[in-house]
């Protein structure tokens, strides 16, 4: 590859991390008027089917790493992702549907679910930056998961974007009477949506050593859309299919865009300029978040926010150093 072809894969990876940051720093934003009317097991079940059938024409896009400096890690990921992307459904172990149906509940059912409960009851600026968590949680996870060790700047970074969290979650208001903190409840319902969302990426890790990226992506959002759908309708007894027509371009375009494209775009920006970059860069979906919530919605930017967003991108960096 010349230095020209480079350069351009390269502008077309930043591009694409941006376009990630802009879809779906957008969520919040687009679902928070709707929720107003519709219950958030209804509007998490709708988004996830809607962003899982986007996302089938692009089964057989392959996302390996076309960066020249990928290193031996990343070749081997790529390696599993071309032999998997080949491998029939019916060749899959039990493990592999087990682990399956276990990341679909917890990233398709649980977390979604729990997101749209708390950002019913909270600013669409503070789910924004509060989605960041799932970074936190993945790490520690995965230190459980694979007894990854941490150094030093490390645990710095994490106890960074724990107190951007703590920031967020209690506005530092403290309760009177004793020394009780006074949480928002629908910031901690966002906090755990981000830890079953880090059980899912951990969960789809492992699996993704027999099943392409792709097809985990798309089977898991179907899968979890359908069975959220179902117990909506049938065991809670709520009304999926009275939607208002006025919702209808909202949930396309959350499922659609905001999840799906946003989706495509981070993992195509994965393969021409590697996972830190893009990460990096996905970061700023917090501040698109809050932009768009207060150009589109008219929500307050307070200086907790302010602070909170700095420091959790802040240990962002560090961590994606």
């Amino acid at each position: 590859m010349t230095f020209l072809q480079r350069l351009k894969n390269e502008r077309i990876g930043y591009v694409s991390a941006i376009i990630a940051a802009m879809l779906f720093g957008s969520v919040s934003t687009i679902t928070k008027p709707v929720l107003e009317d519709l219950n958030a097991l209804s509007v998490s079940s709708l988004t996830y089917i809607i962003a899982g059938l986007s996302l089938i024409p692009f089964l057989k896009f392959s996302f390996t790493n076309s960066n020249s400096n990928s290193n031996s890690n990343d070749t081997l990921e790529n390696t599993n992702n071309t032999l998997n992307k080949k491998r029939k459904w019916w060749t899959y172990n039990r493990k592999s549907y087990f682990l399956l149906l276990l990341t679909s509940l917890c990233g398709a059912v649980i977390a979604p679910s729990l997101f749209f409960y708390g950002l019913s009851n909270t600013s669409a600026s503070d789910s924004s930056i509060l989605i960041n968590g799932e970074v936190l949680f993945s790490i520690l996870l995965a230190i459980v998961f694979f007894n990854e060790r941490l150094i030093r700047r490390e645990i710095i970074a994490l106890m960074l974007v724990l107190v951007g969290i703590v920031i967020l979650t209690t506005n530092m208001q403290f309760l009177s009477s004793n020394s009780f903190v006074e949480f928002n409840i629908g910031n901690i319902l966002i906090v755990g949506s981000t830890l079953f969302w880090a059980l899912d990426n951990n969960i789809s890790k492992i699996l993704s050593k027999t099943i392409h990226i792709p097809k985990i992506i798309v089977l898991k959002t179907l899968i979890g859309g359908s069975l959220l759908f179902i117990l909506t309708m049938i065991i809670f007894g709520i009304e999926v299919f009275e939607v208002n027509i006025v919702h209808i371009p909202y949930l396309v375009f959350a499922g659609s865009m905001g999840f799906g494209a946003s989706l495509f775009f981070f993992l195509h920006s994965l393969k021409r300029i590697g996972t830190i970059k893009t990460i990096l860069l996905f970061s700023t979906s917090s501040i698109f978040g809050m932009i768009f919530a207060k150009v589109f919605l008219n929500e307050n930017i307070t200086v907790y926010q302010i602070i909170a967003v700095g420091v959790i991108l802040g240990g962002l960096y560090l961590i994606k150093r």
